[in-house]
């Protein structure tokens, strides 16, 4: 990860992931599992996992890479390859905190003062305390999170679907979005006020009125 001066267009910072890896900032006493976390056995050679299947069968493989990532002030927040999510701190570029739970690469996320939500390719979407790195809430589903944003009231969530599927963090229920919608998995999405935007791997971009 690198941070860059807008006005003279030069990079002042590199965050190296591989580094984080091979020095793990966990809890004293907490170890990388080897077979959920192959990236931090190997940190310096080459992490690639297959997705799980999309609703239509199809799969990808993902590298070594940083999947999601987040900055307020001078915190950082990363998820990466090797399914950890980090808070770094943006004025040393160290990380401080670790925060293990996903068994495969995180892809989206999103943070505030209270949470941090994370989505993975292994079908789930974590929501960690900020303040003591635990995790508060775990979303089950039947494929890979590719995207997701959040506030006080709902999670939204691509969950390899044609769906889009809304999480109300009141009642704890689940809905999906699907009435004249994708005809194959939604892959990206964006909301605001009343309004979401998704795209999907029918090459298509949908306006909803939430």
């Amino acid at each position: 990860m690198r941070q860059w001066d807008l006005n003279t267009g030069q990079c002042v910072m590199t965050m190296d992931i591989l580094w984080a890896i091979s020095h793990p900032t966990a809890a004293p006493g907490t170890t990388l599992p080897a077979h959920l976390f192959p990236g931090a056995a190997a940190a310096a050679g080459t992490f690639a996992v297959p997705t799980p299947p999309y609703a239509d069968g199809t799969w990808e493989l993902y590298q070594d890479f940083v999947g999601a990532l987040q900055f307020w002030g001078y915190a950082l927040v990363s998820g990466s390859g090797d399914g950890a999510v980090r808070m770094w701190d943006m004025r040393t570029g160290q990380p401080h905190r670790t925060l293990l739970g996903h068994t495969a690469p995180v892809t989206c996320l999103q943070f505030d003062e209270l949470h941090i939500v994370s989505g993975s390719l292994d079908k789930s979407i974590r929501i960690w305390d900020v303040r003591t790195g635990g995790i508060f809430e775990t979303l089950k589903y039947d494929h890979a999170v590719t995207a997701l944003q959040f506030d006080t009231r709902k999670i939204v969530a691509a969950t390899g679907e044609n769906g889009v599927k809304i999480y109300n963090r009141t009642s704890m229920q689940q809905s999906t979005l699907l009435t004249n919608g994708h005809t194959r998995p939604v892959e990206r999405l964006r909301y605001m006020d009343r309004y979401m935007v998704s795209g999907g791997r029918d090459s298509i971009v949908k306006i909803w009125a939430l």
